[in-house]
């Protein structure tokens, strides 16, 4: 479905010992290919409200053989909910996470509460011509709807990147 994890974080030329935050980090496939990329003087905030794959996250990483992974279980939903500072990170990852939510203004304002001032924001989720694939189509969060999204918070379209057949990847700033 994905394009991988790896192959997409590649894409973004991540700097040794930056800070990443992966909103909604799942099983932690975007919080591990980051940690590779970032070395052991960076950190990733892998950040989590399904309390069960906490444990999960930080398994996979141990597994990997990265120890700069940090779990925070947090709701991203909520202002301050990734219990994070305000522009801590150099990137923000929002992977397959946003068709998910219900308060998509609340998660992208905290996404950007985040980001250091030139900061990235990736965000990879689902195409339109995924349908039968992915969600119900009232989920999907078009790449247009998305841009006027991310525009009520001052962020800019700067690339995009492959994620596959089924995921747009795109990067603002």
């Amino acid at each position: 479905m994905f394009e991988s994890p790896d192959a997409i974080i590649k894409q973004l030329f991540l700097q040794p010992g930056s800070v990443v935050v992966d909103m909604g980090a799942g099983m932690g496939a975007f919080s591990i290919a980051s940690a590779k990329n970032i070395g052991i003087n960076g950190t990733v905030y892998a950040v989590e409200v399904q309390r069960q794959l906490l444990n999960v996250i930080s398994e996979n990483a141990k597994h990997a053989g990265v120890g700069n992974v940090r779990v925070i279980w947090g709701d991203i939903e909520r202002d301050h909910g990734t219990k994070l500072a305000d522009h801590v990170a150099d990137v923000v990852i929002l992977a397959n996470t946003l068709f998910q939510t219900e308060n998509k203004d609340a998660v992208i304002s905290e996404c950007v509460r985040l980001l250091k001032s030139g900061g990235r924001f990736l965000i990879v989720d689902w195409k339109e011509t995924s349908i039968g694939a992915g969600p119900r189509p009232d989920q999907l969060v078009t790449t247009v709807a998305l841009d006027t999204l991310m525009s009520k918070f001052n962020m800019k379209r700067t690339e995009t990147i492959n994620a596959g057949a089924h995921h747009y990847g795109i990067l603002y700033k």
